[in-house]
């Protein structure tokens, strides 16, 4: 099921669809079709199960569950919390999100790109004897994601993915063609916008954020003898020219196995809530997270990441909602804007300062051996975390909130 129809499914505020008893014909024609399918397709699917073979349904047209769906299902069976497989990945190269990863999923997948090729094997990623459940891990609905839970098991452990010797060689030659100098370093920069995926942006645009707002990290990685390095593609805002300053998301070299060795090479990548720093994460780079939204899902991807959400306002008072008000109520898993339109409540994003604070954070603990947290910054972390429950979308995840964002907002962190 396409990622909104399963938004639309567990969602209880959409209005009467005139259009509803057409869609049911279509929901009936579907299913009776999958079944004959099922059917066409047993021998085939038998013989795969017979050799221990699964096809999972991953959603390999975004970045981000290009690389979060097969990492998750590699880790979770070699963290012996699902039966050990061979594992098929179907991934046209027509629509895939980026070709270059799917190259490094080779070493562990058995990878089909033809169009013809993965079109004929697409019923066996639903057939019951080859399925896998790839949509537990990001694309949950009012339930815990389960690459929290994986994440946390696997942390302390290598990445899965590692740059090789051939873009090594031709990526370092690249990004000093870009402007990083031989012995310099970087931070990676992106913050979500509508134009990479336009159509589906109408139920998604609460997760977006201007660029401008991350300016002030920016002069503060150049302060500090770092280059920033702005992330996504050329359908993205426009970023006032700076020293300093690579918008390589225009740049005439952007391709994708750039794409991954600039965010596995960089010393932070500096996000949002898009599936853009999982090239970092995959790759075990810190990640900082800024305006994550919606609440139940502060925390970031892997256990060195660092995660800080939007504000809830209630726009008939005025004031901004507690955490603990916001996490026993479903606003807390709301996935779609109208959800928190037709509910009366205005997300607030963060601050350029809270941002540049969330980076500064992630730098210190990369570039400073000796850093450590204060008692009251793990008390506050540990009250914040202590308002999540099951069911709320990043629940056991093992990375952390921004200190200096708990410790503006401890009035709302409090949970009396």
């Amino acid at each position: 099921m396409h990622y909104i129809d399963r938004v639309r499914s567990k969602t209880k505020l959409w209005r009467y669809d005139p259009l509803e008893p057409l869609k049911h014909i279509y929901r009936t024609s579907r299913t009776l079709l999958k079944f004959i399918f099922n059917v066409f397709y047993l021998i085939p699917a038998i013989a795969l199960w017979l050799m221990n073979y699964r096809v999972p349904a991953f959603l390999t047209t975004r970045i981000g569950h290009l690389l979060v769906e097969p990492d998750c299902t590699l880790k979770e069976m070699r963290l012996g919390l699902a039966p050990e497989r061979k594992l098929i990945m179907l991934a046209s190269r027509r629509t895939c999100g980026n070709q270059a990863a799917v190259s490094y999923w080779e070493k562990y997948y058995t990878v089909f790109t033809s169009p013809i090729a993965t079109l004929l094997l697409r019923p066996l990623t639903w057939h019951p004897l080859t399925r896998v459940e790839v949509f537990k891990y990001a694309v949950s609905i009012n339930e815990t994601a389960a690459f929290s839970r994986i994440q946390a098991h696997w942390q302390g452990k290598p990445p899965l993915l590692v740059i090789n010797d051939t873009d090594k060689q031709r990526g370092r030659k690249s990004i000093e063609r870009l402007g990083v100098p031989h012995d310099g370093w970087y931070v990676c920069v992106h913050s979500r916008e509508s134009g990479y995926s336009p159509p589906g942006d109408f139920g998604q645009s609460f997760r977006n954020s201007p660029i401008d707002d991350f300016l002030v990290a920016i002069q503060y990685v150049i302060s500090l003898g770092g280059i920033c390095i702005r992330m996504g593609d050329p359908s993205m805002a426009a970023i006032p020219a700076m020293t300093g300053l690579i918008d390589y998301a225009h740049h005439p070299d952007r391709c994708d196995w750039l794409d991954l060795y600039i965010s596995a090479n960089c010393r932070v990548f500096l996000g949002n809530s898009s599936g853009a720093f999982l090239m970092s994460s995959v790759f075990g780079v810190p990640v900082g997270c800024v305006n994550m939204a919606p609440l139940s899902a502060t925390f970031p991807f892997g256990g060195s990441d660092v995660g800080i959400p939007k504000l809830y306002k209630d726009t008939s008072t005025g004031r901004l909602l507690p955490f603990k008000h916001i996490l026993n109520l479903p606003m807390a898993n709301f996935r779609t804007t109208s959800e928190f339109e037709m509910q009366g409540i205005e997300l607030i994003n963060n601050s350029p300062d809270e941002i540049r604070d969330l980076l500064a954070e992630q730098l210190q603990k990369v570039m400073d051996p000796c850093f450590s947290y204060s008692d009251e910054d793990e008390a506050l972390q540990q009250r914040f975390r202590s308002l999540f429950r099951p069911g709320h979308y990043t629940y056991g995840s093992a990375s952390r909130v921004g200190s200096a964002f708990l410790k503006k907002y401890r009035d709302l962190v409090a949970n009396e």
